[in-house]
């Protein structure tokens, strides 16, 4: 069975301010299906998304997520956020990474940003470095790549970006691997402080999702066709008489879901990786390559290739969007995400999303004790592991009663309020904490706290003998403690 979605109609039965018009919202609240029709066919119900032309969405989108509807959907996306979501972008304290890459007319060469206006726009390359060899800037070659860098000496995924770029008409990209001097220790040091600005103030982000190395690029052949996402199986449970696509459902209607692509970018082999987490968090403007489909983020919008912008803006990127106006934050939910992510060096764990907490810092002025808020520490110290934590860590990451002192990909939950927790029994009179570097939000070789707690005296089974709560019964047993 099949039921043809309409998902786009002619610009003239739209409305003018990205809202949906009266035939899309009509649709997507009055799609009806006969609940003894489903029940009887033993076929899953397919629910295909077309045009007003009832072809389906992949033939729309072309064999190649690097092919011109795709690359033209992104600058039209790039160009509504910029023209009607100027709020998307911080401009207040604006700084330029201290290298850029200066990309025109096919010419590639490293510029240093002091020669640049500060208002010089630019983009960032997130990607997994992967085990294979990767070209590198190093001190040998710093001099040489400011007059020419051979693209054909590049990865295929920074050549895919270099694509992206020029269509985007933007003329300076930063990459890690090549604005860093990856055999300076030194030069590591001072970029690693900067992360934050470097993607904060970045005017996009270029994510290449489905690589795992540079060898694979941002661009690929659809490997599966977008209507698969949608497939559902229908199950009468209800005995209605029909069945409704709509939200949110109620006890006599059954609602049809699909997977999200924002849901299906989060299993991708990029964002597993820790140092792409702050990367996300703090770009404001996401343009996510999978080996599917194109996804755009931003504070005020997302969507996936298929989608115009400008429809639906309730779907912008929440976390992005409260810290970059000032509200609330979620700590508990930035470390349940950043803790199940892996680092090729368990010690980066807390540098990789120190950036993350600078911006937080900002807007929330508190002090900030190796992944924890000392304005919540007493209730923070309560987190638990989620999953098992696999093996110790070889060396030191954190104080053991912070969260990072878990081994990478150990998911870890921290309290989200203090409801339930009743009245605090400890009180933290001192805390005693070393940092390893310059950067106050980065790694630590020391914490110590000292705290004040009440004692209660409890009773216990020992080899199945009942011992009350008396004290005398207790010290004959176990003695002076």
């Amino acid at each position: 069975m099949l039921v043809m979605v309409l998902a786009h109609y002619p610009p003239e039965e739209r409305t003018s301010a990205g809202v949906a018009c009266f035939r899309c919202r009509k649709l997507r609240e009055d799609i009806y299906l006969d609940c003894k029709l489903i029940a009887s066919s033993r076929s899953p119900l397919k629910i295909q998304l077309c045009d007003t032309r009832s072809q389906p969405v992949p033939r729309l989108l072309g064999a190649s997520t690097g092919g011109n509807f795709s690359i033209k959907r992104a600058r039209e996306w790039y160009d509504y956020c910029r023209n009607f979501y100027s709020e998307c972008v911080e401009t207040a304290g604006r700084t330029l990474p201290t290298r850029l890459r200066y990309y025109k007319n096919v010419s590639l060469r490293l510029c240093n940003s002091v020669d640049l206006d500060i208002s010089t726009r630019y983009a960032t390359l997130s990607h997994c470095w992967g085990k294979s060899p990767m070209f590198k800037l190093t001190m040998e070659r710093v001099q040489s790549f400011q007059t020419n860098i051979e693209i054909k000496d590049l990865s295929r995924t920074f050549q895919d970006a270099l694509q992206v770029l020029a269509h985007l008409e933007l003329e300076f990209l930063w990459i890690d691997s090549l604005c860093i001097v990856q055999d300076d220790p030194d030069d590591w040091n001072r970029e690693c402080l900067l992360m934050s600005s470097v993607y904060g103030y970045s005017d996009i982000t270029i994510a290449a999702a489905s690589s795992t190395d540079g060898s694979q690029g941002c661009f690929y052949e659809r490997k599966m066709p977008v209507e698969q996402l949608l497939h559902v199986s229908i199950v009468a449970s209800y005995g209605c008489k029909r069945y409704i696509i709509t939200h949110p459902p109620n006890p006599e209607l059954v609602q049809i879901d699909w997977l999200p692509p924002s849901a299906l970018n989060n299993r991708s082999p990029l964002f597993s990786r820790g140092w792409v987490f702050q990367e996300r968090i703090l770009t404001p403007r996401l343009l996510t390559f999978t080996s599917s489909y194109l996804y755009w983020q931003c504070a005020s919008w997302s969507g996936p290739e298929w989608k115009r912008p400008g429809i639906d803006e309730s779907q912008g990127r929440h976390e992005l969007r409260n810290l970059t106006m000032g509200k609330d934050y979620n700590w508990h939910e930035v470390v349940r995400v950043y803790s199940r992510t892996q680092l090729t060096f368990p010690s980066d764990r807390l540098v990789a999303i120190s950036g993350v907490a600078k911006r937080i810092q900002k807007v929330f002025p508190d002090q900030y004790l190796a992944g924890m808020w000392r304005k919540d520490l007493e209730r923070l110290l309560c987190w638990s592991v989620v999953t098992p934590q696999q093996g110790t860590p070889l060396e030191y990451q954190a104080p053991s009663w912070s969260w990072v002192s878990l081994l990478p990909g150990t998911r870890a939950n921290l309290p989200q309020d203090s409801r339930g927790f009743g009245r605090l029994l400890m009180q933290i009179v001192n805390i005693d904490m070393t940092l390893a570097g310059p950067d106050p939000m980065g790694a630590v070789t020391r914490g110590v706290l000292r705290v004040r707690c009440e004692t209660l005296l409890c009773g216990m089974a020992v080899s199945g003998m009942i011992l009350s709560g008396n004290r005398d019964n207790f010290l004959a047993n176990f003695g002076s403690v």
